[in-house]
């Protein structure tokens, strides 16, 4: 009798986990650079390779951009509605020009940077 407890508590649980993914992953559009942390103008003594910089476009981009439970904004150098958290910048561009989101990590400190300039 127990071990058909067992038995049927392992194939409920199956039964439950089997259709609730913990994500829905997708494929990224975009491109990403490995730069020093001041990369238009970095000092000499700076790591050249310190942050991770990502450009998303496409359906990432645009999942991001929804995500940020922020108040849309003007971006100053491109004219596109903006959102922005902390250092990550998406734009939601008129028309069908899409959405493209900005950022860095840096590699040792686990953190959020700027992505690009403007």
């Amino acid at each position: 009798m127990k071990k058909t407890n067992i038995l049927l508590g392992f194939l409920v649980l199956a039964v439950f986990t089997a259709g609730s993914p913990a994500a829905d992953w997708k494929g990224l559009q975009g491109t990403y650079a490995l730069t020093p942390e001041h990369y238009l103008d970095p000092p000499e003594h700076e790591p050249k390779d310190s942050h991770l910089r990502f450009q998303l476009e496409g359906d990432a981009a645009r999942d991001l951009y929804q995500a940020m439970k922020v108040a849309e904004q003007t971006d100053e150098c491109t004219g596109a509605a903006l959102k922005q958290v902390g250092e990550m910048r998406c734009l939601r561009h008129a028309g069908d020009k899409g959405y493209r989101c900005n950022f860095s990590i840096d590699i040792m400190r686990q953190s959020i940077g700027y992505g690009v300039a403007c």
